[in-house]
């Protein structure tokens, strides 16, 4: 639910930015510790980046992210999946 240009990434820092309407959440590869609206949030894991062959792919922890942006998440422990659930705003409802 947010919008490619709600997603920033900077080299030099190592820093993450998410933004989505009035929501902004700030994350730094090796830190467990994150900025919700400017305040920060003690995770229990950090962001890392995972190397592959054509270069890296930030890992970002689903549940830190999502429930601040308003999502609801699960873990069914019977199939090992997480569940994501977005609420709709009416205007996406229609």
């Amino acid at each position: 639910g947010v919008p490619e240009e709600g997603v920033t990434w900077n080299q030099e820092t190592q820093q993450v930015g998410i933004a989505k309407e009035d929501t902004t959440i700030g994350l730094t590869i090796g830190s467990n510790i994150m900025t919700v609206n400017g305040k920060p949030v003690q995770m229990d894991v950090a962001p890392y980046i995972k190397e592959i062959e054509t270069g890296g792919r930030t890992m970002l922890p689903a549940r830190w992210i999502a429930e601040p942006l308003g999502a609801s998440v699960t873990w069914d422990e019977t199939t090992q999946q997480v569940k994501i659930e977005i609420p709709q705003t009416q205007e996406q409802g229609q």
